[in-house]
């Protein structure tokens, strides 16, 4: 005697899973963070991405701060000596080599610091804000000064110019920042006016774009908060340029 098959006694093939789509690598998110950055931070949207990230910058930065070391020692030297205070080797080179160790502490110090900033921004323009996404963003958006920084250290070590004053210190040490800002194509001789217009530099407008980048694609901000944020830190900079750069006029 034959048995009814019902439809639901057959047993049905099962569908095969959906694969999971395959995350970028470390080295293929470094690559895309200058060429793609959409690609790193959909990556921070799934998952926060800091450690790694940093521990890279870290040693860059660490690398570029001991090829910089002969300039520092000069411009330490041209501190202490418009301070009035004397200036020994030792002394000199026992803070050379503290600005080159703490290279990893100023990384750690300036990111953290603006991913509050931007944190505390999202949170008040959203009403909500992912505080370890925030810290991922920033940290993959300061490669570009990451960028800079090395380049600038081998131009200088390659160049090796004179430092002629403390005051010309910032155009001398930074070159890289410098013929890439507003500052290289006008010249004024205000000293406050001069350190506003250094700040804007390509690569500091390099990291603004990334940072609204990533505000939108890793922390669902809207375009206009993401926005205002970008507005709101580009003024803090200039603020704190014209600040140095008062400071400066008062040494002359």
């Amino acid at each position: 005697m034959e048995e009814n098959m019902t439809p639901e006694s057959v047993q049905q093939p099962s569908e095969p899973e959906a694969e999971k789509p395959k995350l970028p690598s470390f080295g293929e998110r470094l690559v895309a963070i200058f060429v793609e950055p959409k690609v790193v931070y959909d990556y921070i949207a799934r998952r926060n991405d800091f450690w790694l990230p940093f521990i890279v910058a870290s040693v860059i930065s660490v690398i570029a701060a001991a090829l910089m070391m002969p300039f520092t020692r000069e411009v330490i030297t041209l501190s202490m000596q418009a301070g009035g205070a004397q200036a020994s080797d030792a002394m000199v080179t026992g803070f050379s080599i503290v600005s080159v160790l703490l290279a990893p502490v100023t990384v750690a110090a300036y990111v953290l610091l603006i991913a509050l900033f931007l944190w505390v921004v999202t949170l008040v323009l959203t009403g909500s804000a992912d505080f370890g996404k925030s810290v991922s963003v920033t940290m993959w958006a300061y490669y570009p000064l990451v960028l800079a920084g090395i380049l600038n250290s081998i131009v200088l070590a390659v160049v090796r110019p004179e430092i002629p004053s403390i005051q010309e210190a910032r155009q001398h040490l930074g070159p890289i920042m410098h013929y890439t800002s507003l500052g290289a194509l006008f010249s004024v001789d205000n000293a406050i006016a001069s350190a506003m217009l250094a700040v804007i530099s390509l690569f500091t407008i390099w990291n603004l774009w990334l940072l609204w980048v990533g505000a939108r694609r890793s922390m669902n901000a809207t375009a206009t908060s993401a926005a205002v944020f970008v507005i709101i830190f580009l003024l803090v900079k200039l603020a704190n340029a014209a600040f140095g750069g008062w400071q400066a006029s008062k040494t002359m």
